[in-house]
């Protein structure tokens, strides 16, 4: 374990750290831990205000479209720490033994409670056998003097499912009756559920986070004259103490609650079931009366139980008609997306029926936005996943759940909705791996897998809870006339989110915009807190004499965070000139993200290219690219011919030199392959001995999709586990087509024929393995799927042809593909293999002599989550720019 550990922080903070117990020699008997008081010449901090926990880990399952995406195979935590037990846990707390050579994980929260005075405190957690101490861990805590307010101006609202947090930690025998979700004020164990739910409650608000209890509702029944009558006191005994925050030690009440009439007019009121129209006004009358006769009426909100704009449109008119104070929110948005790459999208100007706008981040535009706030309506984010904005799941890195705050303070967000913390499975005491399964979203887990009667957090929570702190200094520094701090660094750190994050439609994201070292916000927190004390301070030095440590502080982090980026997305080889002087153009797409705090200007141009290729100008001038913004620029160079070599695949240096001096170098990847002409037939069944030795016909060398962070040749992190060849041959009228794919031998996956493929983030999450094909027979590089032939090809056999891609929702149009090809599939103990005829006229029939093709092969390999193309695509298989190129002699 580590011998010291020094922290940082303001009063009404709490700092995080976790540490490792390994005992090398021998078992360690009957181990504890220990900590003492925090003490200092200005006074102590009791020793509660530290709690220890063990750590475990949870089993991450399937990975996320985002992240095989953008994250390298052996770059992934398949078993990510993120259960903490307190050590005083019967099950899963401090072992009864520490055993030999096995390592033992802990965290522990420092909270700087409200009272204490600035100034360096000491203390020790010592580490116990038997009683008697033999390890220490010594801790230096460096308070400043500063307030941490107990809110930011961003709550974080997180739905608690209430039913499942009884069912999970109560008892119900067959002598004890069931309890009704919506009033168990005379169920015998009231005190046991109050409680519970209490203690939960308490536990996400100590952590900043806005809980609120979705599926909460009065009891409501029709009297015998035909009316409604609601109880509310059973309702008002849980809910008043939320309001008024006396639930909670620092007596901070919840400044948003959704309103119960959401549930009448859904039809979901276990009370009142499907009820009339006029029912449900009745309801919804009397819950605006009651929440208005007891002050809560100005935080509520309903949300609309549908996003189609008409049922949006229906449902708020029928609220309006109860009570026009109501706020109506909605999940859906109001820009329309056909020019984003959604055909046929379902747009309907239904603004004045919303108060509310909660998209997901993805669907959440900048510049709408503002524009809605301006018309008086808010608007709140809706946590979703890289690079569209941070995300609370398992697979979320800590940096991914605690830029949620930063990216809602620069969109403009008033809120961001989480959703639910404890999706938890209907079976029976379930562990953290079933829990995770079943959402991995979830915050919380259980407890009474550990004996306890409450549940557990997740380090998620407590990466939340960094990230709420963090938007408290924001609040802080603004209201000390601070706000171009809290500017300059969140632009650092968060260069783009929501849509902006589109690259060339809405289903195709860049790389994720915020900074993804977790000591940079660290840093950013540190500089913030300096200037907070610095404007504090009775004799602050003047702005024009800066100390040094300050500007050193800020030059190295904006060092660190801006910076341009520069990437190749695609070559493209066409033929160009007169049938008697006819040469090959290759034509390079590049794009360029300024992050930078100043406008960036230099040139682009292709480095020294090998013979015999040929750069048609010197560079391109790249003019000033304003910052947070980007540019794209294109480079073209010739060859005589095609070119050919063992893999089809050439690396092209780039190099970008700024005004500043700057030079920025990268490859853009060249794949092209001749379908080499053959006279005799090639029969489809899936056995490649009839095809002759490759060469120019050679597809190999692929790579992951999620090498898209490194464009550096070899790159071991960029290259599958397993490798992938492709052949290409061609008669008169036929192309042929052979994958061959290895494998270690093992039946992975399931044996079934399923001949639909699914899409997460557009990446193939079949459950077995398959092939791609995609072609462009325009060579276009349009960027739109809608201009793909796709043919898919599973291990088992099933196939599937399409012109476009089957994405949900949609992304460019989509056509089943009828053509009359054939296709086998065979396997042997080291591979399996694809073998296929396409008739030339079905793709091109205007032409398919002399030509390229736009071409690609992908491989999805199921039991590695790995998913790799030929021709080396960044983030995005389906982009007719990064295909590779087909020559068809």
């Amino acid at each position: 374990m580590p011998q010291r550990v020094r922290l940082t922080g303001a009063i009404n903070e709490t700092l995080s750290f976790s540490f490792a117990i390994r005992a090398n020699e021998s078992s360690i008997p009957r181990p504890d831990l220990r900590a003492a008081a925090l003490t200092a010449a200005q006074g102590k901090i009791d020793a509660s205000a530290i709690t220890l926990y063990r750590l475990h880990p949870v089993e991450a399952g399937r990975f996320p479209g985002w992240h095989i995406r953008s994250i390298a195979p052996r770059l992934r935590d398949h078993r990510p720490w993120d259960v903490l037990v307190p050590i005083r846990a019967s099950r899963g707390g401090l072992p009864a033994e520490l055993t030999a050579s096995e390592t033992y994980a802990f965290w522990a929260d420092v909270t700087v409670p409200k009272g204490t005075f600035a100034g360096v405190y000491a203390t020790t957690i010592e580490v116990l056998s038997g009683g008697s101490p033999f390890a220490a861990l010594d801790i230096e805590l460096t308070v400043r003097p500063i307030v941490l307010p107990d809110e930011s101006n961003v709550p974080l609202i997180a739905d608690i499912d209430h039913q499942a947090l009884f069912q999970h930690h109560l008892r119900f025998d067959a002598s004890t009756p069931a309890f009704r979700a919506e009033d168990w004020g005379d169920h015998p164990r009231k005190n046991e559920m109050d409680a519970l739910l209490m203690s939960t409650l308490r536990m996400l608000q100590g952590h900043r986070i806005s809980p609120v209890l979705p599926g909460l509702a009065p009891t409501a029944r029709i009297n015998a004259a035909g009316g409604l009558g609601i109880d509310w006191e059973h309702y008002d005994s849980v809910v008043e103490p939320l309001l008024s925050g006396r639930a909670f030690f620092n007596r901070v009440p919840l400044r948003l609650w959704p309103l119960p009439a959401a549930m009448a007019h859904s039809g979901s009121s276990a009370s009142i079931g499907n009820v009339s129209a006029a029912m449900t006004a009745q309801y919804v009358t009397q819950s605006a009366l009651h929440f208005d006769q007891k002050g809560w009426l100005e935080r509520c909100y309903v949300i609309a139980p549908s996003s189609a704009p008409q049922q949006v449109r229906q449902f708020s008119h029928s609220v309006r008609q109860a009570d026009s104070r109501i706020a109506v929110a909605s999940r859906a948005f109001p820009q329309d997306m056909s020019p984003y790459g959604w055909p046929d999208f379902p747009h309907g100007d239904f603004s004045d029926a919303v108060d509310i706008w909660m998209p997901p981040a993805q669907f959440y535009d900048f510049q709408i936005m503002t524009e809605e706030r301006r018309k008086g309506r808010r608007t709140w984010m809706t946590a979703d996943r890289p690079p569209f904005s941070g995300s609370t799941m398992i697979h979320a890195s800590s940096v991914n759940t605690r830029v949620l705050p930063w990216q809602a303070d620069g969109l403009g967000a008033q809120a961001i909705s989480i959703g639910s913390v404890n999706a938890w499975p209907a079976t029976s005491g379930p562990s953290p791996d079933d829990c995770v399964r079943v959402d991995p979203h979830v915050l919380l887990y259980p407890g009474r897998a550990f004996g306890l009667d409450e549940p557990v957090p997740s380090v998620r929570l407590k990466n939340l809870r960094q990230g709420a702190q963090d938007a408290a200094y924001f609040r802080l520094l603004r209201e000390h006339g601070l706000e171009h701090v809290v500017i300059a660094l969140r632009d650092s750190l968060s260069i783009y989110a929501a849509s902006d994050a589109f690259r060339t439609h809405f289903a195709d994201g860049r790389p994720a915009g915020w900074a993804e070292d977790a000591q940079l916000y660290d840093a950013a927190r540190e500089i913030m807190a300096d200037e907070l004390v610095r404007a504090a301070s009775p004799n602050p030095a003047p702005d024009s004499a800066p100390s040094f440590e300050r500007t050193a502080a800020w030059r190295r982090f904006m060092l660190a965070t801006r910076k341009l980026e520069v990437r190749a997305e695609g070559v493209r080889a066409r033929f160009a000139g007169t049938p008697t002087a006819r040469r090959v153009e290759l034509e390079t797409g590049v794009s360029i993200v300024n992050r930078k705090r100043s406008a960036q200007s230099g040139e682009i141009r292709f480095g020294p290219l090998p013979d015999p290729w040929t750069a048609t100008t010197e560079g391109e001038p790249v003019s000033a690219i304003a910052p947070r913004n980007a540019a794209r620029a294109t480079l073209t160079a010739y060859i005589s011919q095609i070119p050919i070599c063992e893999s089809g695949v050439w690396e092209l240096p780039i190099e970008l030199s700024t005004d500043d001096g700057e030079l920025l170098q990268r490859t853009a990847r060249l794949a092209a392959i001749t379908a080499i002409p053959t006279d005799s037939p090639i029969r489809v069944d899936g056995d490649l001995s009839d095809w002759p030795p490759g060469g120019a016909n050679v597809a190999a060398d692929f790579r992951l999709i999620s090498s898209s962070e490194s464009d550096l040749p070899g790159n071991p992190l960029s290259r599958p586990s397993r490798r992938t060849f492709g052949f290409v041959m061609r008669d008169q009228e036929n192309l042929f087509v052979a994958i061959n794919c290895e494998h270690d031998g093992r039946r992975e996956g399931p044996t079934a024929r399923r001949k639909g493929v699914q899409y997460d983030d557009m990446i193939p999450v079949s459950d077995e393995d398959l092939v791609e094909l995609l072609l462009d027979p325009l060579n276009g590089g349009t960027r739109s799927p809608g201009d793909l032939y796709h043919i898919v090809v599973k291990r088992s056999g099933a196939d599937l042809t399409e012109k476009g891609i089957g994405f949900d929702p949609p992304c460019g149009a989509r056509a089943p593909w009828s053509v009359d090809w054939e296709v086998a599939t065979a396997e042997s103990s080291r591979n399996w293999t694809v073998e296929m005829r396409l008739p030339l006229k079905a793709i091109s029939p205007d032409g398919h002599n002399q030509t390229v093709w736009g071409f690609s092969v992908t491989r999805w390999d199921a039991s590695r989550q790995e998913f790799s193309t030929w021709s080396g695509a960044a983030g995005n298989a389906y982009d007719p720019l990064s295909l590779g190129n087909l020559f068809l002699p």
